[in-house]
């Protein structure tokens, strides 16, 4: 499995002007760090992290609908050689750094021995990691999707400015870059994703549920569900879908929001700091004795904040797309206008979101077969901290591609170009080498 990350990510750095080709090598590689997540007993990690890479695959595969398919030379070999050294010094100092980490003891013990000790007494799961987020760190949990809300409105405050203004004048001009399939909604894709909706949606209720004790919660639920919704757009068309949806996904957003503050709120008047949660057992007839915590009601914040921006930015990417002298959706799914440079910097930034995700992870030190879940007789545990850590950065990463996406796209779209140099040093070396 390493042995083909390795392959995988130097034939992307070799290929990666074949847009396509490079979308396939970073599923692999993103796939691949899935796989490595469970072999260090991070199973919130690998979840995680596999939404979020079938999400954002999806995405800009779709994407591709409107794209050149290869990306223009921007620089001289000169160029290329001197950032190629730069990146691989870098890499061998993250490299090294890493080593002398995990060769090394800490100088002072771990809060995760806390974390551990305290988890199902102070926080009511066994999930350590799902404790942390949502109790012990639930204030900073609480920001991040803040965040990660803000950064999907911001996606949408930017296709209001754009369909408004030039840019979308420019749109309705826009033509394809080639032949368009004549199947505009394939039958058997549009029956198979209209079966599995209620099984994904079930599945995505399953795991919210059993997060605060076993591998879940709402950072993965949510993106459960919208890879679900996402695949009604794809199947029957954004039209068919938007028609369907009763609720803005704005309103998802600050309904989350909205739960997780109250959450929060709802300590004080038991005299205690904000967000502090609180839990108990219940039997309800038929039902065996269960268990309820305020941070469920904390989760269902966090996974209706998700599911709200991960759809918001899907949409606003869409109407752009539908604006491109459509009037209704006529593809399989219509989601973004990407053009020339801005799709290096896309993949560039996933990679460079897996390897920051690993170090962190890594940090905890190697545990293999010790899942930081409570179990009787177990007293080897993975370092949960590092785990929770991640895992909102994963998720907080592929809000900042989207914005990245609308940015360079809105870039595009008013100026023609979408260059992401700082000077005019990169224009000038890809044109001489063109010519």
């Amino acid at each position: 499995g390493w042995f083909l990350l390795v392959v995988a990510t130097l034939t992307l750095v070799l290929l990666h002007r074949d847009r396509l080709l490079a979308l396939v090598l970073v599923g692999i590689v993103g796939l691949i760090v899935s796989i490595g997540f469970i072999y260090i007993s991070a199973p919130d990690l690998a979840m995680t992290q596999l939404t979020v890479e079938v999400v954002t695959v999806i995405l800009l595969l779709l994407a591709l609908n409107f794209l050149p398919k290869r990306t223009p030379r921007e620089s001289g070999a000169a160029r290329r050689v001197r950032d190629g050294l730069i990146a691989g010094a870098a890499g061998l100092g993250a490299g090294g750094l890493l080593y002398a980490i995990l060769m090394t003891d800490f100088a002072f013990p771990s809060i995760s021995a806390y974390h551990l000790a305290n988890s199902y007494s102070g926080g009511g799961g066994t999930n350590v990691v799902n404790v942390i987020l949502v109790d012990f760190r639930g204030y900073d949990t609480f920001g991040e999707i803040i965040v990660l809300g803000i950064a999907a409105l911001v996606i949408f405050a930017l296709t209001e400015a754009l369909l408004a203004g030039a840019p979308g004048q420019r749109l309705r001009g826009w033509q394809p870059d080639q032949m368009r399939s004549g199947d505009r909604h394939p039958l058997m894709m549009v029956v198979a994703t209209r079966v599995m909706m209620p099984i994904a949606l079930m599945v995505g209720v399953y795991i919210f549920l059993r997060g605060h004790n076993e591998p879940g919660g709402g950072f993965i639920a949510g993106l459960v569900v919208a890879i679900a919704l996402v695949m009604q757009y794809m199947a029957s068309g954004f039209a068919w879908a938007e028609a369907r949806q009763p609720f803005a996904y704005k309103g998802f957003i600050g309904m989350g929001v909205l739960i997780a503050a109250l959450t929060g709120v709802g300590a004080w008047f038991a005299a205690r700091p904000f967000l502090t949660s609180d839990f108990g057992y219940f039997r309800i007839p038929p039902f065996e004795k269960f268990e309820l915590a305020t941070a469920m009601a904390f989760d269902l914040g966090v996974f209706l904040t998700v599911v709200g921006a991960v759809m918001l930015a899907l949409e606003s990417l869409s109407r752009i797309a539908r604006r491109a002298g459509e009037t209704v959706n006529v593809e399989p799914m219509d989601i973004a206008l990407l053009r020339l440079r801005a799709f290096p910097v896309i993949v560039g930034l996933a990679m460079l979101s897996y390897a920051v995700n690993v170090f962190l992870a890594l940090t905890g030190r190697i545990a293999i077969d010790a899942p930081p879940i409570l179990r009787d007789g177990v007293e080897r545990y993975a370092d949960p901290l590092p785990q929770a850590l991640v895992l909102t950065a994963i998720v907080i990463s592929f809000g900042m591609t989207a914005v990245v996406v609308m940015l360079a796209l809105g870039a595009h779209l008013s100026s023609g170009d979408d260059r992401v140099s700082l000077n005019d040093t990169d224009s000038e070396d890809g044109a001489e080498e063109r010519r």
